[in-house]
């Protein structure tokens, strides 16, 4: 469980507090369902945020 809550934990805290996309994992064990501690699969959900798309309007000039 350390690889989880030292590596995955925070990649997924950290890319779903800073990047617009949303981040999340599911640790799966296929092979040997007896084995509590041994996973085999990961399974990844990677999506884009919602309600934060920025409007541009492309008909005002710039401002500096």
């Amino acid at each position: 469980m350390q690889f989880r809550e030292k590596v995955l934990e925070i990649a997924k805290s950290q890319i779903n507090k800073n990047i617009d996309i949303v981040f999340d994992f599911e640790m799966c064990n296929k092979r040997s369902p007896h084995l509590k501690k041994i996973y085999d699969t990961f399974k990844l959900f990677i999506g884009p945020k919602k309600g934060i798309q920025m409007e541009i309007n492309f008909k005002e000039p710039i401002q500096d």
